[in-house]
């Protein structure tokens, strides 16, 4: 959470970790994340939606601003 910083135009959401791509799923059940914060830390989940078959964007709801990863991320 602590690499979260706004922008002007986009968040920088930090280095991310893809944990499922182009999966039709509802949920992460069959992609489940193998790391654990560490004490005192959090770990966030975001989904980029799929528009008209292209990859949408990431977007962080509370500034309205398309979130961009510095690092990761699914292709």
């Amino acid at each position: 959470m602590a690499n979260i910083v706004p922008g002007p135009a986009t968040t920088n959401l930090g280095p991310v970790t893809c944990l499922a791509d182009d999966s039709p799923d509802q949920d992460t059940a069959n992609f489940p994340d193998a790391v654990v914060p560490p004490v005192g830390q959090a770990f966030f989940y975001l989904i980029r939606p799929v528009i008209a078959g292209a990859p949408g964007q990431y977007t962080v709801s509370t500034s309205g601003k398309p979130g961009v990863p510095s690092s990761g991320g699914c292709l």
